[in-house]
């Protein structure tokens, strides 16, 4: 694992030193907001780095009930509208 972070983080840095990668912002209006200065997801190339996550609601901006199982779903539903997103879902 540590070889492939390796490995993706030099090819990252040469093709942006290049020029030859482009960079853009994902936001979604079905995903919360980010609370900070950050993208909730940044598209490098051909790879999609998605931002650290908390399980908010995004009608509400509130954390959503019940525990550990509800959160954990909220995160990957919010996740999962990042990445459709960016595939122009």
């Amino acid at each position: 694992m540590k070889h492939l972070l390796i490995t993706i983080a030099v090819v990252l840095m040469v093709g942006c030193a290049h020029g030859t990668l482009q960079r853009k912002a994902i936001t979604s209006d079905d995903a919360p907001a980010a609370l900070g200065p950050y993208s909730p997801g940044v598209q490098v190339g051909e790879f999609l780095f998605l931002s650290g996550q908390i399980g908010l609601n995004p009608e509400s901006g509130k954390l959503v009930e019940g525990g550990i199982k509800e959160q954990t779903k909220q995160v990957l539903d919010n996740l999962g509208q990042c990445s459709r997103k960016r595939d122009g879902l």
